[in-house]
């Protein structure tokens, strides 16, 4: 049983599917689901010539568009028991401060979201979901595009097997 449920959310498609799963989970159970989203620590160079943010403009609009998915996954669930939790990475990378949010948490489970990607891909854009799976202590699992529609198509036929 699990009592404490982390799901990570950045607002992206495969993390809202990622929220779902954790959701369907934690339903049943009455298991409190600790929502949460990483601000990263990101250097902000101009992304369009002619362009300049000062870093307190940057931090105002990470500060919104993290308030801002947040409240947006929360009332996705319709779930009284879920818990948004906002932490900024200072210095360090996301999938620590998930793992420690988890440890300071006391989480039973952590749910996130994957792309699976193998090679080069991997290896120019890292992983979060693997270094949570090494660093963290309770079970992950981890969500990957299409896995929460699969698993209700295959309830629906089983169910009308019956």
């Amino acid at each position: 049983m699990f009592d404490r449920v982390l799901v990570t959310t950045d607002g992206s498609e495969l993390s809202n599917e990622a929220l779902q799963v954790a959701a369907d989970l934690a339903r049943p159970m009455g298991s409190l689901l600790l929502v949460l989203h990483v601000i990263p620590d990101l250097f902000y160079p101009n992304t369009q010539p002619g362009v300049t943010s000062t870093e307190k403009a940057v931090h105002h609009e990470q500060d919104r568009d993290s308030n801002g998915i947040l409240n947006d996954a929360i009332q996705s669930l319709g779930y009284s028991h879920a818990k948004p939790l906002r932490f900024e990475a200072h210095n360090e990378r996301v999938a620590d401060v998930i793992t420690r949010v988890a440890h300071e948490e006391n989480v039973d489970l952590i749910v996130m979201g994957t792309h699976g990607r193998q090679g080069f891909d991997k290896v120019l854009l890292g992983s979060v979901a693997e270094r949570v799976a090494h660093l963290a202590k309770p079970p992950v699992m981890l969500v990957r595009a299409g896995q929460r529609a699969h698993q209700q198509e295959k309830r629906a036929q089983a169910n009308s097997g019956k």
